[in-house]
């Protein structure tokens, strides 16, 4: 299972089960595409001798060993989040979107004022900050954060409780990219429903100075996509997390 799990393959190759079940009892484990790290306690796991093979206990200290050795990222992803991040910090602050103060909206017989929005504190701070590895956290932060820069009143209304009030209210966009149909999809879908509640939580509030729209993105867990997924949420003058 644990060979399977690293490598997408049986250590005993494939094909019907008689001449796998005889390669498992005579024949040498294919492990060489196996990491360097899982080698030697899938080695000893797969002995032929019972005698040569770990124990539960020694399989757990091996891996705790292992896992006490650093961060969980390897080097070289690490060194590129942090670098990422460091650019994103160098970065001017964007000119916040407003609305004009003094326009109104036509909507038929009826109209309304719209008001400025809040400029949000250091949008592309912001994202450093979640591109940095807080995904997780961010989901249901991230509304929290918004509404500490709003005043809890409505800015678009007239301090009328309901759907008026409600529709009054300006929209800002966040956006979540995760990976949700590949290797890490269950975690990726995970983050989505957290954003999504998080979002309806907000939008329910009747104090909420503005509603949010969730925009998500899936990449697969490809490196292009997820690059493309930056780019189209760089475009969304809306976007603000």
């Amino acid at each position: 299972v644990l060979v399977y799990a690293a490598t997408g393959g049986r250590p005993f190759g494939s094909g019907p089960v008689e001449a796998m079940l005889f390669r498992t009892v005579h024949d040498p484990a294919e492990l060489g595409r196996l990491p360097h790290g899982l080698l030697q306690v899938v080695e000893a796991c797969l002995s032929k001798e019972s005698a040569g093979r770990p124990t539960a206990g020694d399989i757990r200290r091996a891996f705790a060993e292992d896992a006490s050795g650093g961060s969980w990222l390897p080097g070289p992803v690490t060194h590129l989040i942090a670098e990422r991040s460091a650019r994103m910090l160098a970065l001017p602050d964007i000119e916040a979107t407003s609305l004009d103060a003094g326009s109104t909206v036509e909507t038929g017989a009826a109209s309304r004022d719209t008001t400025a929005l809040p400029a949000p504190p250091g949008r592309r701070r912001f994202l450093a900050y979640v591109t940095g590895g807080a995904v997780l956290a961010a989901a249901g932060g991230t509304t929290a954060w918004l509404a500490a820069f709003g005043d809890g009143k409505d800015p678009g209304g007239d301090g009328k409780e309901g759907g008026e009030t409600a529709a009054a209210r300006p929209e800002l966009h966040i956006g979540l990219q995760a990976d949700l149909s590949g290797p890490s999809a269950a975690t990726g879908k995970g983050q989505e429903r957290a954003a999504i509640l998080a979002v309806e939580e907000h939008n329910a509030r009747e104090d909420a100075p503005f509603t949010l729209r969730l925009t998500t993105a899936d990449d697969g867990g490809d490196e292009e996509r997820a690059k493309a997924a930056v780019r189209r949420f760089a475009e969304d003058p809306l976007l603000v997390a």
